[in-house]
């Protein structure tokens, strides 16, 4: 009772409003609320549906065009045992296969990051590969993400970020396979070939391209390249005073060495 009385004597003091004008007024406010909190639903949800669509049309149509590796004939090298002397050359005196920011689908600012495009590098050929690292927020307990950033510039410019984990683990997965062109088969019915992997040796080089120096984040990053690919990681210890380039290939075979950018120094990157 006490209600209905309080809304009646609002309406009965509030001598410019009749009591339809006071309710039409109200009720079209509800309304008008629920109108708008539902428009704005629906265009979160048209944005990620067109996002997902636009990025997945573009992640597809550009790996299409990369056929670099048609022409791949590989073949695994022999351990250091098998291997005569005169034989078994230091990392130093190989060319190596190179691919520069390898998750960017097509420009280097301003364009989206693929692990798609990891893998496709990979099974490709490549033995070194480029991964930028950045904060995802500015926040200082934040979490590290590959991205787009101009150089020595910490802020994001790419149109989305891809998950260190999820990059570790496509890495983890192709690091030492490749598209054996030999080996490819069709489809009976539409011809289309399907990729045919056969299995690399060669020692495979990450550079983490550094745009943030928290080391709240790169710890993080540390404890995820130690939890996916630990088993292949060389022993950094035994490189204090021996540099890695005068290491015999052949004593690092199905091995993955990590190098960076500045700004490591003081986070657990530096063991």
């Amino acid at each position: 009772m006490t209600t209905k009385y309080n809304f009646l004597d609002n309406i009965l003091r509030n001598q410019t409003y009749g009591i339809g004008q006071y309710i039409k007024e109200n009720i079209f406010d509800e309304y008008s609320q629920i109108i708008f909190v539902t428009l704005a639903v629906l265009l979160i949800i048209l944005v990620v549906i067109l996002y997902k669509y636009t990025f997945a049309k573009y992640n597809t149509d550009t790996l299409s065009k990369i056929n670099y590796s048609d022409k791949l004939q590989l073949k695994p090298l022999p351990p250091c045992s098998k291997l005569p002397e005169e034989l078994q050359y230091r990392l130093c005196d190989y060319y190596v296969a190179a691919s520069f920011n390898t998750p960017n689908l097509g420009n280097q600012q301003l364009d989206y990051v693929s692990a798609d495009m990891i893998a496709k590098a990979l099974t490709g050929g490549a033995r070194f590969i480029q991964l930028p690292i950045c904060a995802y927020t500015v926040d200082q307990e934040t979490y590290p993400v590959i991205a787009q950033a101009q150089p020595g510039q910490q802020h994001i410019t790419s149109l989305n970020t891809l998950s260190t984990r999820e990059a570790l683990v496509v890495i983890r997965d192709f690091a030492f396979k490749y598209i054996d062109n030999r080996a490819n088969k069709l489809f009976s019915s539409s011809e289309t070939p399907i990729a045919s992997y056969s299995k690399i040796n060669y020692p495979l080089i990450i550079q983490l391209k550094l745009h943030t120096q928290n080391d709240y984040v790169l710890n993080i990053l540390y404890q995820d390249i130690r939890d996916i690919l630990g088993k292949y990681l060389v022993d950094a210890s035994a490189y204090k005073n021996y540099p890695i380039h005068l290491e015999k290939l052949c004593m690092l075979l199905n091995k993955i060495i990590i190098i960076s950018t500045p700004g490591y120094e003081t986070s657990k990157l530096v063991s």
